[in-house]
């Protein structure tokens, strides 16, 4: 058995002592590790923020914070699969299963959820043997899914709510999300362009703005407002009266799966946790540190810690190797902080001046006590120049 060790290291070539005056501008955490839940979807509805999980109903508690467990599903024989989505008409919460293209509401007595047919039919015929959906948004007249059939691609699934009635259409756009819009209308993100589809047509709408967004942008539309808000792994943008975008929270989430807006807030899924965000663009932070290559986790524990100076994530796509990062130290562009990999090859920054020695005792004591294989990628000429946050390792067998 062979076995490799990459070692990824960090080093920063540009940090100056900053100082900003800020008001509170974080999130409010709203997870619950201590009960395992892993939050997937999350709903506005009626004044409320709900979530549905493992056939649970979960509400936000502006008291504690958090959110709690305020009833349990009733299965039932009439059930025609497992519920997989929570979304809102406006007057019910909708349970749906997406396997089925099946939609319920449900009262809730004692805590316990008794689900009963949302609309005049209890499930679509779609004519279709295999197919995968993504969440349900519900307009005024039809509920649109979009559907990832089997090497068919993205379809999008149009039904109608008073009769069941099932339609598709071919959705080739390099979409990120749908969301709800004005009327039977959704929107959607599709290269620099936000468009929408109102059950028969597309329209182009507003201009997507040029943003150093790693994952792309979702869209949110704050109904209330009347505005669409985007959503990257730094920030998040507010409509204004023009059409144009201005930032309005940061909140260097990383990868976001699930989004809605409330008021003047936003609430946002991040690997299964939940936080909210007040959007007010006049108490924003001044100044940012500009990351290549770490985690989304590291970055958001530093950025708890460091409310006044936070760090963003660059888009880093296209620093694939060593020459393209030593050519971005050098230019106006360039990262405050560079987290790498030592299979990268960094001897030649080090050939090049373009790190300089780590001299600090703290550092040399702690890099004395590592195991001499991490030793080696950090010393060059038995001088420190990286420090580790992380060991990777790898290997393969043969007979």
């Amino acid at each position: 058995m062979k076995k490799l060790i990459s070692l990824i290291l960090t080093f920063v070539i540009l940090l100056s002592t900053l100082t900003t005056s800020l008001a509170t501008y974080g999130a409010v955490y709203s997870g619950m590790d201590e009960e395992n839940i892993y939050f997937n979807n999350i709903v506005y509805h009626k004044g409320s923020l709900y979530s549905f999980i493992n056939d649970s109903l979960f509400e936000y508690n502006d008291t504690d914070s958090n959110f709690v467990k305020i009833a349990e599903l009733e299965r039932t024989e009439s059930m025609n699969g497992y519920i997989s989505g929570l979304a809102s008409d406006g007057d019910d919460l909708i349970y749906y299963d997406g396997s089925s293209l099946s939609f319920y509401k449900g009262a809730i007595d004692n805590g316990i959820i008794k689900l009963e047919p949302a609309y005049s039919f209890e499930k679509v015929d779609t004519g279709i043997e295999y197919f995968y959906t993504d969440k349900a948004v519900i307009c005024d007249d039809f509920i649109y899914m979009l559907s990832f059939g089997m090497g068919q691609g993205a379809s999008l699934y149009i039904i109608d709510k008073k009769t069941g009635q099932f339609s598709t259409k071919k959705f080739d756009e390099n979409y990120t999300n749908i969301e709800g819009y004005k009327g039977n209308s959704i929107i959607f993100a599709s290269g620099e362009k936000i468009k929408s589809f109102d059950g028969q047509n597309f329209t182009e709408l507003f201009d997507i703005p040029k943003l150093d967004s790693i994952f792309g942008v979702s869209l949110v539309y704050n109904k209330a407002k009347d505005i669409i808000l985007l959503v990257d792994e730094n920030f998040v943008y507010s409509q204004q009266a023009d059409g144009s975008f201005k930032k309005a929270a940061f909140t260097g989430m990383g990868f976001i799966n699930g989004a809605c807006a409330f008021d003047d807030n936003i609430a946002l899924i991040s690997d299964g946790k939940v936080y909210t965000y007040k959007l007010d663009s006049d108490n924003m932070p001044e100044t940012f540190i500009r990351v290549y290559g770490t985690s989304t986790e590291v970055m958001r524990k530093y950025n708890e810690a460091n409310p006044s100076l936070p760090a963003i994530a660059i888009n880093s796509q296209y620093l694939a190797t060593i020459n393209d990062i030593a050519s971005n130290m050098k230019s106006a562009d360039a990262c405050d902080v560079y987290v790498l990999n030592s299979s990268m090859g960094l001897k030649p920054l080090v050939e090049r001046n373009y790190v300089v020695p780590l001299t600090m005792d703290g550092i040399k004591n702690s890099i004395d006590r590592m195991y001499p294989y991490i030793k080696e990628a950090l010393l060059f000429d038995g001088v420190p120049y990286f420090y580790p946050i992380g060991v990777v390792s790898y290997g393969d067998i043969s007979n």
